[in-house]
């Protein structure tokens, strides 16, 4: 019970997790076409 309880909330925080890293990714682009940085 505890060790399915335990694997559910894992899987939720890795998905938050990669929305957030993907949400990242679309801010830094975004900052460097405004600031011109990474030519």
């Amino acid at each position: 019970m505890f060790h399915t309880a335990a694997r559910n909330r894992v899987e939720a925080l890795r998905d938050q997790l990669a929305m957030a890293e993907g949400f990242a990714q679309q801010i830094d682009e975004q900052v460097q076409r405004h600031t011109g940085a990474g030519r």
